[in-house]
């Protein structure tokens, strides 16, 4: 979950900082516009293919840690010791348990 937030957090700033560059339209005109720079945009692009990267290897580099522990903590949870059958229904539509 903190990998997740700090990507967040680190992608809102990167975000921020390629959206942050403002040119104007023409040079007599005062309005300007939001100027995404090739090498701006490579930068955001590689920041979500180093989020891809480290999302498929976090289990691999940390497995003796906190990730092992979590999935055993999750394995005595089994499907069968769910009941998901709906009631049954008179015929008035109550409950009948």
């Amino acid at each position: 979950m903190s990998r997740d937030v700090g990507f967040y957090f680190i992608s809102i700033v990167i975000l921020f900082w390629v959206l942050s560059d403002r040119r104007p339209i023409e040079e007599n005109d005062g309005d300007n516009i939001i100027y995404v720079s090739s090498f701006r945009a490579g930068v955001l692009l590689g920041s979500y293919c180093l989020y891809v990267f480290i999302c498929a290897n976090f289990k691999k580099w940390f497995k003796s840690t906190v990730v092992e522990t979590f999935d055993d903590s999750l394995s005595y949870i089994k499907h069968e010791d769910f009941d998901f059958s709906m009631p049954s229904l008179n015929e008035s539509g109550v409950s009948e348990n």
